[in-house]
């Protein structure tokens, strides 16, 4: 039987930060560790960001600011401690429970 593959979804505010970052001048491999993205796929958004410039709500050319990349970035960053906050609560919640089986025998 084989496993069935789950693409991931991403919004397009998510894909607008990670091209923000990679213009900002940050690395794909950086960025895609930061956000948890694979780097083929930042690399497809970076092309297509090349192809089809983001438009503002006014339908010109959205332009982005130093402050607007660094609140990008930022984000990007607590969503990466967030995540390795959660992975160690469930390790210590894990070696808790193993603990306490050890000694209650």
């Amino acid at each position: 039987m084989s496993a069935k593959t789950v693409r991931a979804k991403w919004s397009i505010d998510s894909r607008a930060e990670a091209v923000r970052l990679l213009k900002g001048g940050q690395s794909i491999a950086d960025v895609a560790l930061g956000l948890g993205i694979p780097r083929s796929t930042l690399g497809s958004w970076l092309r297509q960001a090349h192809d089809e410039p983001a438009q503002g709500p006014t339908g010109t050319t959205a332009v982005v600011t130093a402050d607007q990349l660094e609140i990008a970035r930022l984000r990007a960053e607590i969503a990466r401690l967030k995540k390795d906050c959660d992975a160690a609560r469930q390790a210590a919640r894990h070696f808790a429970q193993i603990t306490n089986r050890v000694l209650s025998h």
